[in-house]
């Protein structure tokens, strides 16, 4: 909606859910501010995975501060396929090659959640890059899926647009009959986040970090009308320019019509959408507060800086790239360690024949901040989401 948290100093990412109240007002002028706790749902059912792109090590260190990706939002996986299938196989060997390379000065940077800390005086600066595969679809709360743009098909009645219960009561229609026709929408989400983070070892037990997420995000909208199952159209010569198509002058609502129509109730047109700007940023200390020749234990307290962008509430597609909103968080990591003893064990590197177990435990609170927010049902796309529920 929100890149959450990164692993800072080894700040760990956690996101947090929050429900979405959905109210049956369809009036979409009505504008309400709300809490955080209102937001959250889908971030898209397509897998996306981190490729550790660029690792700087200022004196030659390679200590633990990995900062994964939000694991409750979207996740998809990898490299766009024009650079792969653009180039043929000579551009697959080299990208094979720096990815093992890549893994190789940084053998740790699996260890995601661990619970190494750097030692005194040491930099660690790292970049990341998450690429998105095409997100066609969302999860449900039963734990299925369905399409992203499920929330926006359906039929456009006086459920949707509320004033065609003025045409009804106008010329004595059922209630519920007035309708244009059924909305088909298809949307495709491509995301991309970039993230800077460094982190900086106060004492050999006590690491210091930051991470700043930018995103880069394109919607592809596909919206049209079909109006087989109308039972209104638009007239010009009758008050409020919409009549049952039976009256004389009214003609079958089109695409552009509806479209026409969102603008004129303050909406943006429903069609492809991008965006790049940052996400929430974070900041923490990680401490280290036992180390054994077997165990690693270490407790992270973050901070979560609203630099992120809120969805904007009269664009029916936009996407937030974070809460926007302050949080703190805290994350006890567990590693069990079998390594022989030396620097690669400090350090965090593995080597052959080395295994490392780790698990954390974390949790983020979000702060109470208000945000304006659609309540129509069909008019809360891409807030429900984390933000989610349109036409």
């Amino acid at each position: 909606m929100d890149e959450a948290q990164g692993d800072t100093a080894g700040v760990s990412p956690r996101h947090a859910s929050h429900g979405a109240d959905r109210a049956n007002h369809t009036d979409p002028r009505h504008v309400r501010s709300r809490t955080r706790e209102d937001a959250t749902r889908e971030w898209g059912s397509a897998p996306l995975v981190a490729i550790h792109v660029v690792t700087v090590r200022v004196m030659d260190d390679d200590a633990s501060c990995d900062l994964c990706w939000d694991r409750g939002q979207t996740h998809a996986t990898c490299l766009r396929k024009a650079c792969v299938l653009g180039e043929g196989g000579e551009t697959m060997q080299w990208l094979l090659i720096f990815l093992v390379v890549g893994r190789l000065l940084s053998a740790h940077a699996a260890l995601a959640d661990d619970a190494l800390v750097l030692p005194q005086g040491r930099w660690r600066i790292s970049a990341d890059a998450r690429f998105s595969l095409p997100i066609t679809k969302r999860f449900t709360p039963g734990g299925g899926t369905e399409d992203l743009a499920a929330d926006f098909n359906r039929e456009l009645n006086s459920t949707t647009f509320s004033d065609l219960r003025l045409v009804e009561a106008a010329f004595h229609l059922p209630a519920g009959s007035a309708t244009f026709g059924r909305s088909v929408v298809d949307f495709e989400r491509h995301i991309q986040i970039y993230a800077l983070q460094a982190a900086y070892g106060l004492t050999d037990r006590l690491s210091l970090g930051v991470r700043f997420p930018y995103w880069t995000q394109d919607i592809r909208v596909k919206a049209a009308l079909d109006n087989r199952t109308a039972t209104v159209g638009f007239n010009p010569a009758v008050p409020g320019g919409v009549a049952p198509l039976g009256v004389p002058g009214t003609r079958p609502p089109t695409t552009e019509d509806i479209q026409r129509l969102l603008e004129r109730l303050g909406f943006r047109r429903l069609q492809d959408w991008s965006d790049a700007s940052f996400s929430d940023s974070f900041g923490g200390l990680k401490y280290q507060y036992y180390r054994s020749e077997h165990w690693r234990l270490a407790a992270t307290g973050s901070v979560r800086f609203p630099t992120g962008r809120w969805v904007d509430p009269n664009n029916l597609v936009d996407y937030p790239t974070g809460f926007a909103a302050w949080g703190l968080g805290l994350q006890v990591h567990q590693d069990v360690v079998w390594q022989q003893p030396g620097l690669a064990q400090r350090l965090g590197v593995l080597t052959t024949g080395d295994v490392v177990l780790n698990t954390t435990f974390g949790y983020e609170a979000i702060l109470p901040d208000d945000k304006p927010f659609r309540v129509c049902d069909i008019l809360r796309a891409g807030q429900d989401e984390t933000f989610e529920n349109l036409w």
